[in-house]
């Protein structure tokens, strides 16, 4: 199964909603999974929503929606968001089941199991996907509630799960990683690469950086960075999205060697022993260097699964993260006051 990005917020205004929906691609996101306020307006007539904002990949790839499925009427409105839904080109609906956990038994949650399986089996005849959003007071709340939920339903069920590790965290459930490995198969929504090659914390950045009228986008789209390191590393980054002309390079300078990699191969050179410059050299070592995006985001959600696990804080930590957020904030700064930032130990 692939990996996408969604992004998702409130919005309070109408021109909060424009720049999300108008925004989401520009920062890399695949789609939107949208509130309900963003999209009950137009659900009765979906051609609406098309001609208000077009069709681009993934504007409704998600929906968030909730009630109780316990009478008609409940399921009614669902099975209208299913016909909108099939119209916008939504993949999942996230569903929150809105019962309280205090007035039921475990005997209710395997009922409910049964009713999510009958609607999910609806939602895939407009082929969409049904995904339970777990809630603090809601049925599946209590670690044994998933227990007693799913073991009703097969791992190629018509209903899939949404993890709230927050939720889980409050409803007093501490293993978020077991809950994510058990129920792994019912799961279906859920700059810095300089600083491990220095080995070191950044001392000071410039950057430079404009926004092309080539593209439509918000924003810069063009950049320029200069990096200098405690350890005595410089680097230079560029960076164009407005540039008709594709090229992807890597060049680490070493003084010994240096390493070159442009796209999916990394070749290491070595001086030549005449010492004589060689302007085509043959690299005397090579490595493939492929990573599906899966492996690399699931590398990512391991290490933190780890840490919960054991308490030995991941590499991708928060708290290593931040010395990430401070090259992107002291770039934008540099940018902006056209100056060189000073860091502390990588920090502002």
């Amino acid at each position: 199964m692939g990996i996408k990005y969604a992004f998702s917020r409130p919005t309070s205004t109408l021109e909060d909603e424009y720049t999300m929906i108008k925004g989401y691609r520009q920062a890399g996101y695949d789609g939107l999974q949208l509130k309900w306020s963003q999209y009950t307006p137009y659900i009765k007539e979906p051609e609406r929503f098309i001609e208000r904002w077009g069709q681009p990949d993934g504007i409704a790839s998600a929906l968030i929606t909730g009630g109780t499925l316990l009478d008609d009427e409940s399921k009614a409105q669902l099975r209208e968001l299913f016909r909108f839904a099939g119209k916008v080109g939504t993949e999942i609906i996230v569903y929150c089941h809105s019962v309280s956990r205090k007035s039921i038994t475990y005997e209710h949650i395997a009922r409910y199991a049964g009713i999510f399986e009958e609607m999910g089996k609806e939602a895939q005849q407009h082929g969409l996907q049904l995904s339970l959003h777990h809630h603090y007071d809601q049925p599946l709340m209590y670690r044994i509630d998933f227990d007693v939920f799913f073991d009703q339903l097969q791992a190629d069920s018509a209903v899939g799960l949404t993890v709230d590790t927050a939720h889980l965290v409050k409803s007093g459930i501490e293993d978020a990683a077991e809950v994510i490995r058990t129920f792994a198969p019912f799961i279906n929504n859920f700059l810095d690469g300089i600083r491990p090659m220095a080995n070191s914390e950044a001392e000071s950045v410039y950057c430079s950086a404009y926004s092309s009228n080539a593209v439509d986008c918000i924003g810069e789209t063009d950049a320029t960075v200069q990096m200098t390191f405690a350890n005595g590393v410089s680097t230079h980054f560029t960076q164009s999205f407005s540039s008709p002309f594709i090229k992807n390079d890597l060049v680490v300078l070493g003084s010994e060697g240096v390493i070159s990699s442009n796209s999916d191969v990394i070749g290491l050179y070595r001086l030549d022993p005449s010492g004589v410059p060689n302007w085509n050299p043959t690299p005397v070592q090579t490595w493939q260097a492929v990573m599906p995006i899966d492996e690399a985001v699931f590398d990512g959600l391991d290490q933190l699964l780890v840490w919960i696990e054991t308490g030995i804080e991941a590499a991708n930590s928060a708290r290593d993260n931040l010395h990430s957020v401070s090259l992107l904030d002291s770039a934008y700064i540099s940018a902006k006051e056209n100056r060189v930032v000073s860091l502390s130990n990588g920090l502002l």
